[in-house]
């Protein structure tokens, strides 16, 4: 339905309505049955903690403003500016240089950072940096296009990492992998244990 929504006129389309009406009822199916299954694949019940929500959704718009960019970005230097796929791709990928130094350090000091303040700081990183590419036009230079991918670097590191911490934090040691979304089959894996004491 996503994939050919914008070729068929979206629902102006039976097919592309057939396939909504049946992609509704199955994620409704889905939800039923996966609040009601022994194990769930997709653990739904994590979504009561407070810092599991909040980060899943912090993450979730993060990652749709990161890739979002990451899209659009190399598909405009090569449609509006004439950019071959390499020079598109070298334009984009300074904004690896500053995430690969700087997630060490937070790695390193996770434990002694405010993680809500770095999370706002790397939204803030992002929309300053969204903004900045929304000002160039088609005569900008290679240097200026390069330039706020570097910078975006430093959102990333302060983003990924503290929101992985923080949608952890509080879980009890059986819900990590389904939080991390591990296998749950791997995570309910048997394993010999004593018995329990009556």
């Amino acid at each position: 339905m996503l994939d050919n929504g914008n070729d068929h006129d979206w629902f102006a389309s039976p097919m592309i309505l057939t396939l909504g009406i049946i992609a509704l009822v199955c994620l409704t199916f889905l939800i039923v049955w996966e609040l009601h299954a022994k194990h769930p694949v997709v653990e739904l019940a994590l979504f009561k903690r407070r810092n599991f929500t909040v980060s899943v959704v912090a993450l979730s718009l993060g990652m749709m403003a990161f890739f979002g960019i990451n899209v659009v970005f190399p598909l405009w230097l090569q449609i509006d500016l004439g950019y071959t796929a390499t020079w598109a791709g070298l334009a984009s990928a300074p904004v690896g240089v500053l995430a690969f130094l700087m997630a060490p350090v937070i790695g390193a000091n996770i434990q002694r950072l405010e993680l809500r303040a770095v999370v706002t700081f790397a939204f803030i990183v992002f929309a300053v940096t969204s903004f900045w590419f929304a000002s160039f036009d088609s005569s900008a230079s290679f240097g200026t296009l390069v330039l706020p991918r570097f910078v975006m670097g430093i959102g990333i590191a302060c983003f990924f990492i503290p929101l992985n911490q923080m949608y952890l934090s509080g879980l009890n040691a059986d819900q990590v992998a389904s939080a991390s979304a591990w296998p749950t089959s791997v995570a309910r894996w048997p394993r010999a244990s004593p018995p329990r004491p009556r």
